[in-house]
């Protein structure tokens, strides 16, 4: 009898307890970046290994942005979902319970950034536009189809084109429009008279129209009724109008498809004048060909010219711009000078003078200049210090110095050191440039409503493009 008591005792004095069940383990999920507007689906996930445990979601707003009312479309919903209204931070918190006395949180956070402009360009009478959430937008002229919204009306406020939110860059040239997607697929819409478009026919399009089927395009720059773009390979390809060898494939005839420009494979940028066309290789030289009065090719001559000649023997350009529409050429060196050749008679090439060039100058002494783009007869520039500075033709207020008065050599436009390299674009008589904090604004000519700010009303300072 004593002896089963205490085995019974020693039994049970070595029974061992169970294993507590673990705690629930929440996970919020992964952190997240969208664009202001963007409708957010939280997927959060939770465990727990307690047999027949019932698990419940509750997700919160640890804070959100100021002036945001974002609400989530169920705070117990296993994929709860929120606008994200404004820009700024959203801090949510999920917090996960087994049906017992154990719980366990997780957060995480939605950072909203407002959709802002990324690039701009402008044509003579039109205004090209991507923004960072990769949506197209145009406004301005629409004689010929080139803002791409399937109508002839002219647009004074920015309209979207299609729904697309892939695009990567684009560019304007006198009537007609050409862009570059992030597939790499080329498009084109507006007017098509000499086969600018590249489609293979000379049918003006009023809405985009893919050229041709290659997904390896680089970038795209467009002339007066002349298209150039580069592909991926360093490969240069052109096409349109040809009645000065701005095509640069040895003929004077328009082409409606892309033909190759000679066979090398380093070119590394290109940009396309009234009739006339440059361009830039990987090696730092300098190229161009086409019409030359006034000397704008810079080879010292005006001679026309149906291949690529090279300018000078400078192998340290770094970047070209030439005149949509106007004769002038203007070129940035990897030292930061400034450089300019061709038409002078409104002081576009900024060396104090009214005289031709039919070879680079420089323009002052600075050594700080970041990006450059020449309009019809006037020429903008940005210094490496975010200010903006401008010259020649200003009948209409391009220069945006608050005056109509041109200028032969560079003047300051206002006091802001925030204007973004590489955005600016000098069209017929009008200027448009971003500023680093994703601003957009327009000054100059404004008759078809190509400033974007709801007016036809001409401007000599720089308003903001909404």
């Amino acid at each position: 009898m004593l002896l089963g008591i205490m085995t019974l005792l020693f039994l049970v004095s070595c029974e061992v307890d169970p294993p507590p069940v673990p705690a629930p383990v929440a996970n919020a999920g992964p952190d997240q970046n969208v664009t202001t507007g963007s409708l957010v689906t939280l997927d959060g996930s939770l465990s727990s290994a307690a047999v027949g445990a019932t698990l419940t979601y509750n997700w919160s707003f640890i804070s959100r942005p100021a002036g945001s009312a974002a609400a989530l479309s169920g705070t117990t919903a296993v994929r709860p979902t929120f606008t994200a209204d404004v820009a700024g931070s959203f801090k949510i918190r999920l917090v996960v319970n087994d049906g017992r006395a154990d719980s366990a949180a997780d957060t995480l956070t939605i950072t909203a950034r407002a959709i802002t402009w990324a690039s701009v360009s402008a044509g003579d009478g039109h205004t090209v536009a991507v923004k960072s959430d990769g949506t197209l937008w145009t406004w301005g002229y629409n004689s010929s189809g080139q803002l791409g919204n399937g109508t002839i009306i002219n647009r004074h406020l920015p309209v979207q084109i299609g729904t697309a939110k892939n695009w990567a860059s684009v560019d304007a040239g006198w009537a007609h429009t050409v862009a570059i997607r992030k597939d790499g697929t080329l498009w084109a819409w507006g007017l098509n008279r000499y086969g600018e478009l590249g489609d293979g026919s000379n049918t003006t399009r009023r809405s985009p129209v893919q050229i041709g089927t290659a997904t390896n395009w680089a970038s795209v720059a467009v002339g007066g009724a002349q298209t150039l773009a580069i592909r991926t390979d360093g490969t240069l390809w052109a096409w349109g109008s040809n009645w000065a060898g701005q095509l640069g494939d040895g003929t004077g005839a328009h082409s409606p498809l892309p033909v190759q420009v000679g066979t090398a494979a380093n070119w590394a940028s290109v940009s396309g004048g009234y009739n006339h066309t440059v361009a830039s290789r990987t090696n730092g030289t300098m190229w161009a060909w086409g019409w030359n009065w006034h000397g704008r090719l810079g080879d010292g001559t005006e001679t026309a010219r149906l291949f690529p000649v090279q300018v000078g023997t400078a192998t340290n350009w770094a970047s070209v711009s030439v005149g949509a529409g106007g004769h002038h050429t203007v070129a940035i060196r990897t030292d930061g000078t400034l450089w300019a050749w061709g038409r002078n008679e409104h002081g576009q090439l900024g060396d104090g003078t009214g005289t031709t060039r039919h070879s680079p100058v420089q323009i002052g002494t600075g050594t700080n200049w970041a990006s450059v783009s020449a309009g019809y007869l006037h020429t903008v520039a940005i210094r490496m210090d975010g200010t903006l500075w401008a010259w020649g033709h200003n009948l209409f207020g391009q220069l945006g110095d608050g005056t109509n008065v041109s200028k032969n050599s560079p003047v300051q436009i206002g006091t802001a050191t925030n204007w973004a390299s590489v955005a600016v674009g000098a069209g017929g008589h009008h200027t448009v440039a971003i500023r680093t904090d994703g601003t957009l604004w327009a000054w100059g000519a404004n008759g078809g409503g190509q400033l974007g700010d709801g007016t036809t009303t001409e401007r000599n300072s720089p308003v903001q493009v909404q």
